[in-house]
């Protein structure tokens, strides 16, 4: 029962911090300072078009297209490049103060799916607390 009980604590928690990243409002923390070519932004529904002099905050996305390039200046003016075919996300320190400066090569057909992790990860959290909740004992 104590084991039931502890996993539903847990998933439920899972579901609700997932939530409250999704909610909160972050702080802007880097801005965009160059684009060349086709250079895209997430900020959590979809790929867009990216602007020079947009402000991004941490866990934005930002994608260069294999004919793009740009420049990201963090507050502390920590400039970071963004390679054609690559995409990284905003962390929420700047990477030259240690921040986790996470980035992929992307290819042909790679497309953002926005917050659909976190709501499949709260999704899949609550349907194992109702399991364990239901369980007989």
């Amino acid at each position: 029962m104590k084991k039931t009980i502890l996993t539903a604590l847990c998933a439920a928690s899972i579901s609700f911090a997932a939530l409250l990243a999704a909610a909160e409002p972050a702080a802007n923390v880097a801005i965009i300072d160059e684009i060349n070519g086709s250079v895209m932004v997430n900020t959590g529904e979809k790929f867009v078009g990216a602007v020079e002099g947009q402000s991004l905050k941490a866990g934005d996305r930002v994608m260069a297209s294999k004919t793009g390039t740009a420049v990201l200046v963090f507050d502390n003016d920590c400039r970071k490049d963004i390679q054609a075919n690559t995409m990284v996300i905003i962390p929420e320190t700047s990477p030259c103060l240690g921040g986790a400066w996470a980035s992929q090569s992307v290819g042909a057909g790679s497309t953002g799916v926005g917050n659909a992790g976190i709501y499949g990860l709260s999704a899949a959290a609550l349907i194992i607390a109702y399991i364990e909740i239901n369980k007989s004992p």
